[in-house]
Order: C-alpha cells, then sequence, then structure tokens
C-alpha cells in the first residue's frame, strides 16, 4: 500500500491535483516528496529508460534493478541541480527531493530512496515530505503486520488526512495505491469518500470517550491552528 495527497507547493503557490503516485511497471509504484523539478527530472529518466531502443526498464525488469536505476537518477538529479545552484545560495539551501519505491516480487517490498541514492528497505512502514512526523505518530500506534488491504488504506488515508490538517504543504485529495504480484491498483473514490467519512466518526469517538484520545486532539488542535496561522500570514 502506498499514498499521498495531491497538493504541491511552488514556494508560496499551491497547485492542486498533482499526481504523486506514479506506476513504473504494471507492480511498481514511485512516490516522491520535495523538490518538484528534482522529481519531475528523475521520472523523466525512468521515462527514458523505457523508451530506448534496448529498454533498461520492462515488465520484466526485477526489482532491484529498477531500485537502482531510481537511485542513480535521484543521485544525479541532486549533483546537477548542487553544479547548477551551488554559486548562488548556500549548500543546506539547496532543494532536494526523497522517493518510495514499492513492488511486487515473491511478496510486496518497498525502499526509501534519498537523493544521495541511499536506498533502505522499508520493514514495515515510512513517512516522507514535510509532515512525516505527524503520518508516522498515526502509523507507529495503529500499523501491524497482520493487517488487510482495507485497514491499510484507511491507516494510509487517516495518516495522510491527518497530515493535511497540521501542514500547510500538504492537502487536497488523498490517492492510494496497492501493488500486486502482476498489477498496481488505485482505491477508488468511493472507497476513499467512505474512509473520508470514518475518519470524521473516529474524531467524534475519540473526542468523547477516550482521554488519551482527547490528549492527541488537543495537541493535533494545536498544531492546526499553527497552520492556519501559518495560512494567513502567506495570503497577505
Amino acid at each position: 500500500m502506498i499514498g499521498a495527497d495531491t497538493q504541491s507547493t511552488d514556494g508560496i503557490k499551491k497547485n492542486e491535483n498533482t499526481i504523486k503516485l506514479h506506476d513504473i511497471t504494471k507492480n511498481t509504484i514511485l512516490a516522491g516528496s520535495g523538490s518538484l523539478g528534482l522529481i519531475e527530472e528523475v521520472e523523466e529518466t525512468i521515462e527514458d529508460h523505457k523508451k530506448t531502443k534496448k529498454p533498461k526498464i520492462t515488465e520484466r525488469t526485477s526489482i532491484r534493478t529498477i531500485r537502482d536505476i531510481v537511485s542513480n537518477a535521484a543521485s544525479d538529479a541532486r549533483i546537477k541541480r548542487v553544479e547548477k545552484l551551488q554559486k548562488y545560495i548556500r549548500y543546506e539551501h539547496i532543494p532536494s527531493a526523497d522517493f518510495i519505491f514499492g513492488g511486487y516480487k515473491n511478496e510486496p517490498c518497498a525502499f526509501f530512496i534519498g537523493d544521495y541514492g541511499e536506498t533502505n528497505i522499508i520493514h514495515t512502514y515510512k513517512a516522507i515530505g514535510s509532515s512525516e512526523s505527524f503520518a508516522e505518530v498515526i502509523l507507529s500506534t495503529h500499523y501491524n503486520d497482520k493487517m488487510s488491504i482495507d485497514d491499510a488504506a484507511k491507516l494510509a488515508h487517516w495518516a495522510i488526512k491527518k497530515a493535511s490538517e497540521l501542514d500547510i504543504y500538504v492537502g487536497d485529495k488523498i490517492q492510494l495505491k496497492v501493488f500486486k504480484k502482476n498489477e498496481s491498483y488505485p482505491i477508488s473514490h468511493a472507497q476513499i469518500e467512505g474512509f473520508e467519512t470514518i475518519y470524521r466518526c473516529r474524531e467524534i469517538v475519540y473526542t468523547e470517550m477516550f482521554s488519551d484520545g482527547s490528549y492527541l486532539l488537543k495537541q493535533f488542535s494545536e498544531l492546526t491552528k499553527r497552520k492556519k496561522e501559518q495560512m494567513s500570514l502567506v495570503s497577505k
């Protein structure tokens, strides 16, 4: 299971309906977070590898080979950006991007890929982006390795939805995809609408019945308030 919001931010300008989950082959998916320019450059490199006379990426290409191609593309894009911008801005301010690459070999597998090209296998769950700490509060509390696809989809939706309330850089619609042995497929709009209803009900139940939930919601409420204040400053 892999999910993302569909809002991208260019400076202070928000763009809606940004597709962040990209199919590489029938059963491999790439998600990126960070500099839109770097992400697009990596995606273009992948497409080039698929379109050459002797494609390096086909439906028969192994998961690890594709992972290494993505890793090299991320590293190369970063190096080019550093060479281009280091004369003008401080090194630590040069835009960056991280990726999650998922696929299915004998079983589902996923990797975190940093923009230096480093790769780490994801054994349980992983969030990336500006709100990863918010999302991982939800994931760390409710994830278990016996979850059904439906429960995993609900959990991913919950984490992204809550992050969108706390982080001005997360928002718009939520996109969820499942990767299986011979295919990847999206969770339908109708199912996601159902998750929205479940989310709202869960918030009410937590507020009314559980002291621990109320405390957590109070912390989230403070972060939501800060987000609104940030957004008002941006709009001014």
